[in-house]
């Protein structure tokens, strides 16, 4: 009789939070075979010496998937080696995930002093649209704004702009426009 499968773990979770990009998942799944005994070929019979009979390895699956992108990491219990490359394998991952997470976490600020500064270039572009070149020189930032209001910025481009010649707010998007489809022909 066939022992019916049963897993150690056998988990999808979800990786965004709710109202964010649906289908990211991290899959978990690891078979127990505690209480299976050796593996016979298909024409064995039990008790067969013939050399056909073999050791049974769990079914493992590790699969990271990000919307349409997907990965399935391969874990091997074979050997010794095989056992300490697995190990290696995921700590490996742990461990940078969690640098990844750090260096995350040490962007918000930075990221969100330049949404800030860029949304004030932006007003002030929007004031002095008619004002000759040299009319900015008395503006000066004020915090207001945050990362979940101005994701995707542009914030080098904008003091670039203003730098060389402070200019509409439209014009400065139409320039930006043009360095990007001259830079893609290019």
């Amino acid at each position: 009789m066939t022992v019916p499968y049963r897993a150690h773990v056998n988990e999808r979770t979800l990786l965004n939070l709710p109202g964010f990009h649906s289908g990211a998942f991290v899959y978990v799944y690891v078979e127990d075979t505690s209480e299976r005994g050796l593996q016979h070929g298909e024409y064995c019979e039990p008790g067969c010496l013939c050399g056909c009979v073999d050791n049974y390895e769990p079914r493992m699956k590790l699969e990271i998937s990000d919307c349409d992108r997907r990965i399935s990491l391969r874990f091997d219990l074979d050997s010794e080696g095989y056992r300490e490359n697995s190990l290696h394998k995921l700590d490996t991952l742990v461990a940078a995930l969690r640098v990844f997470r750090e260096a995350l976490v040490k962007e918000f600020e930075p990221y969100d002093e330049r949404a800030r500064a860029l949304r004030e270039l932006e007003r002030h572009l929007e004031d002095v649209q008619d004002e000759p070149p040299g009319g900015a020189a008395s503006w000066s930032p004020r915090p207001c704004d945050t990362v979940a209001e101005w994701r995707g910025a542009r914030l080098q481009s904008a003091y670039t702009a203003v730098r060389v010649c402070p200019v509409s707010l439209s014009a400065w998007r139409r320039s930006l426009k043009a360095s990007a489809v001259a830079a893609a022909t290019a």
